[in-house]
C-alpha cells in the first residue's frame, strides 16, 4: 500500500475522531467510552451555574435546563446561584457513560408576606378559608407545585419533607454532603393553630 492510499484512510480516522469527540466519546485505553452528561432544570431566570467553582452560564429563563457534558469521571461540585435565592450546591460522583438529571432548589433569602386588612375585599373568603383548613399533620402533609418538598406543623413547629431523589435534595436538607429527609424549618414560641403562620413559607 503506497503514502496516496494511506492518506484517505488517515483522513477519515481523524474525521471520525473529530465528530466524535464533540459527540461525547472518549478513548479510555483499549475502549471508546462516552463522557458523563448532567441535566439541570433551573427554575429561576438570572440563576449563575458554577462548576468546580467555575462560572459555566447564567440563565435567560426560568426553567431553562442546562446541559453539561464533563470531560472525565469523578466526583463534581455543581452550585446555582441567584441574587435573590439562597444558593442550591451538590457534590457528584459522575461515570463516563451515564446520565445525570437534577433540579435546582434555590429557597428565597427573605420571605415574601402580604398584610391584609379587614379593609380588603378578600379578606372575609380568606379568613373562613384559613379558619376551615386543618393543619396538615405527618400524615397529611402540603406539597409544592413539583410535589418534590411538603410541609406539616407538630404542635409549634414547622417541619420540610424532602420528597425528591437524594441526588436533587437541596443545600437545605444537606450538612457535609450527608441529606436528611426531614427538617425543622421553623419554631414559634405559641402552638400554631392556622394556615397564616405557614404560607409565607410555602412561597419560597
Amino acid at each position: 500500500m503506497n503514502k496516496k492510499t494511506y492518506i484517505p484512510i488517515i483522513a477519515v480516522l481523524l474525521i471520525a475522531l473529530i465528530i466524535g469527540f464533540f459527540a461525547g466519546y472518549r478513548v479510555d485505553g483499549f475502549s471508546i467510552t462516552q463522557v458523563p452528561t448532567l441535566s439541570i432544570t433551573i427554575p429561576h431566570e438570572g440563576s449563575t451555574i458554577f462548576v468546580d467553582k467555575k462560572e459555566y452560564k447564567t440563565t435567560r429563563n426560568d426553567n431553562q435546563i442546562v446541559t453539561i457534558k464533563q470531560s472525565t469521571q469523578g466526583t463534581r461540585n455543581f452550585i446555582v446561584s441567584h441574587p435573590d435565592r439562597w444558593p442550591w450546591t451538590k457534590n457528584i460522583s459522575l461515570r463516563n457513560g451515564n446520565d445525570y438529571s437534577l433540579t435546582a432548589f434555590n429557597a428565597l433569602q427573605t420571605p415574601v408576606f402580604e398584610i391584609i386588612t379587614q379593609e380588603n375585599t378578600e379578606y372575609g373568603s380568606l379568613v373562613a378559608e384559613i379558619n376551615a383548613t386543618k393543619l396538615p399533620s405527618s400524615d397529611s402533609q402540603i406539597s409544592s407545585g413539583d410535589t418534590k418538598m411538603s410541609l406539616y406543623v407538630d404542635n409549634d413547629t414547622i417541619f420540610a419533607t424532602w420528597n425528591g431523589t437524594a441526588q436533587e435534595a437541596p443545600s437545605l436538607f444537606c450538612d457535609n454532603n450527608e441529606c436528611v429527609r426531614t427538617i425543622k424549618l421553623a419554631s414559634f414560641i405559641t402552638p400554631i393553630r392556622t394556615l397564616l403562620s405557614i404560607q409565607a413559607v410555602m412561597t419560597l
